[in-house]
């Protein structure tokens, strides 16, 4: 039936492929996204003209103070996807451990491994959702 040991086994495997590959794909997202990041970072520390194309609409004629805020803010999005890849790399790590036996290294991590992926993803988990918490606040 549906529920049988090899009904259930081809599900587990479906489930675990379908989670390694979502995590391999918002790895490789968060990678594109911290290249670009890392080049705009790059080009405002080489020109001193505003980072971004978009218009402003403020009162202040201080551009100092508008490249500094920007440049926090371009730091700060760095920060959040290593943090994010850090957290995806982990439990990409567990995904493939958890595949049948023959992919890649499946079942051969030590469990002491696996429990130190799953924690350090779960505890940067929190921490992004405390961060982006705080900054809505803000």
């Amino acid at each position: 039936g549906l529920w049988s040991s090899q009904s259930t086994s081809a599900w587990w495997t479906a489930s675990v492929a379908a989670w390694a590959s979502s995590l391999l794909l918002s790895l490789i997202s968060s990678f594109i996204r911290l290249i670009i990041l890392t080049r705009k970072l790059k080009r405002r520390r080489n020109t001193s003209g505003p980072l971004l194309s978009e218009p402003r609409f403020d009162d202040s004629d201080d551009e100092s103070d508008h490249g500094a805020e920007e440049l926090k803010s371009i730091m700060a999005a760095r920060r959040r996807l290593i943090l994010l890849c850090i957290q995806t790399g982990a439990d990409l790590l567990n995904a493939i451990n958890w595949m049948p036996a023959g992919f890649l290294w499946s079942g051969k991590l030590p469990n002491v491994l696996v429990g130190f992926n799953g924690t350090l993803s779960s505890l940067l988990g929190i921490g992004l959702m405390l961060q982006s918490a705080k900054a809505k606040q803000s």
